[in-house]
């Protein structure tokens, strides 16, 4: 499902890469400094964009596509995120906040989290709530049962079966996941 605000944010961050003069990587010739782009809405339509970029990208263009981005009232932070990467993996790092917040709040299956840069998380709120009772409800089970969550994320499938009364065990990788879910 399409979100308007993150095509409206996906060419603010176009507009505003090509005008510092941040060029996208391509993967082939190994040239270029912007991997990608990440943004993250909440329910609340708060948004946090990530720049994942070559480590070698000027410091003073990222900052010049940060605060170009975070005119938009719609975004609560700006995060960079080094990525060196020849293999295509997403996020080795953390992350750095270079305008605003490097987290935005949000609710994932009934519980509040932080969503930064490197958590996974489902990007459409609304589609996201119906997967996680959906799939709550095809498991079958309630209490006194258990389940694993492997690759929990912030923990979505997790939350959503122990709202139907299931002890679950989340295992994630991700530190900053972990830390997002608050537990």
């Amino acid at each position: 499902v399409v979100m308007p605000v993150i095509d409206a944010l996906r060419g603010r961050i176009a507009a505003a890469a090509t005008a510092a003069g941040l060029v996208p990587y391509d993967e082939r010739l190994g040239t270029g400094a912007l991997r990608y782009a990440i943004v993250r809405i909440a329910r609340d339509g708060r948004a946090l964009v990530v720049l994942v970029v070559r480590s070698s990208a000027a410091q003073d263009v990222v900052m010049a596509v940060a605060r170009a981005v975070a005119t938009d009232p719609r975004v609560a932070g700006v995060v960079r995120v080094d990525n060196d990467r020849a293999d295509g993996g997403l996020i080795d790092d953390a992350g750095r906040a270079l305008v605003g917040a490097d987290h935005i709040g949000d609710v994932v299956a009934g519980v509040t989290v932080a969503l930064g840069a490197v958590e996974v998380a489902q990007i459409n709120p609304a589609q996201a709530d119906a997967l996680y009772a959906r799939v709550a409800a095809l498991a079958g089970v309630g209490p006194g049962d258990r389940a694993v969550d492997v690759y929990a994320g912030v923990g979505g499938f997790g939350f959503a079966l122990a709202r139907a009364g299931v002890t679950v065990i989340a295992i994630e990788r991700e530190p900053a996941a972990v830390v997002g879910a608050g537990v």
